[in-house]
């Protein structure tokens, strides 16, 4: 796991580029691949906007990772979604060089509209673009939460405040209120309300 979030997103931009450059090194061979290639770059320019709508990518005062420096919680989130979309690219990069060749002999859809050969890998192509889609969704609806992060980790790491210097004040509170309550109940109402 990376240990900040700009360097997460730089290097799955980088990959991410990397495997368009391929796609697009498959569709001078493979002309019927064009839409295929333009599905993942919509996705680049999708995971690009956000990088650029919450500053992902920068670093001190304006990055990601400082404004969200008191919540942990939301940090690690974004970084095991970007972790799990480097690892779908890296799945997508290998079943494109693996079986590459396969890809650039075959059409990806004849001009009738029948389905290729290689259907196979077809659909796991196509499964590994839907979920690299839902992953970037994800970090778009992680986005709402980055404006406005809650400062959890502030809360877990502050220590109670010591109260028993206020059961005194609340027991002469409960006495004054109750003049005619007896001592026992005067000290359990006043234990009660610190």
């Amino acid at each position: 796991m990376a240990t900040s979030i700009s360097t997460s997103i730089i290097a799955c931009l980088k990959a991410f580029n990397v495997f368009v450059e391929d796609l697009q090194g498959l569709s001078e061979k493979n002309p019927a691949s064009c839409l295929l290639i333009n599905a993942w770059q919509d996705e680049l320019g999708r995971l690009r906007m956000w990088a650029a709508n919450v500053g992902a990518h920068q670093t001190n005062q304006p990055s990601l990772d400082y404004r969200l420096r008191d919540s942990s919680h939301i940090r690690e989130q974004i970084i095991k979604l970007l972790d799990e979309l480097m690892k779908r690219l890296h799945e997508a990069g290998s079943t494109f060089n693996g079986e590459g060749d396969d890809l650039e002999d075959s059409e990806v859809e004849s001009l009738d509209g029948s389905v290729s050969d290689d259907e196979g890998l077809q659909t796991d192509v196509h499964q590994l673009q839907s979920s690299v889609a839902t992953l970037i969704t994800c970090l778009f609806q992680m986005s709402m939460l980055v404006r406005e992060p809650a400062q959890h980790d502030l809360r877990i790491g502050s220590r109670e405040v010591e109260v028993a210097a206020f059961e005194t004040f609340d027991k002469n509170h409960v006495r004054d209120k109750y003049p005619k309550a007896e001592d026992f109940i005067v000290s359990r109402l006043g234990s009660g309300l610190t």
